[in-house]
């Protein structure tokens, strides 16, 4: 199941991503698309909260951070959904999710 359609069925959902690159620690804001993210070394869990489109880097992941909220957009990023670098997504976030699930919605 792709991560758009499991956040419109449930909700929120956990994802797992490789944090290792520096430039998470600089991020302020926009869209993250970097080719320099390894997908393989998924090392770090977040919540995917909900998805856009950008004119410019097309549909993404809005995320909630855990390092607070001075930190990112108000504690939250969004990462580019494309496949472009890797079939595994940017930083790996296509790579692993999972999500809780109560009632009729488990049965999907």
């Amino acid at each position: 199941m792709q991560v758009k359609a499991a956040l419109s069925l449930s909700g929120p959902v956990n994802v797992g991503l490789s944090a290792e690159n520096d430039r998470w620690y600089d991020y302020q804001g926009g869209v993250v698309d970097w080719a320099d993210c390894d997908p393989e070394h998924v090392d770090h869990a977040v919540l995917g909260v909900g998805w856009g489109t950008d004119s410019s880097f097309g549909d993404y992941l809005l995320v909630k951070n855990s390092w607070g909220a001075d930190w990112g957009e108000q504690g939250y990023f969004r990462i580019s959904l494309s496949q472009k670098y890797s079939r595994k997504g940017i930083c790996g976030v296509l790579t692993d999710f999972t999500q809780a699930c109560v009632g009729s919605k488990c049965d999907v």
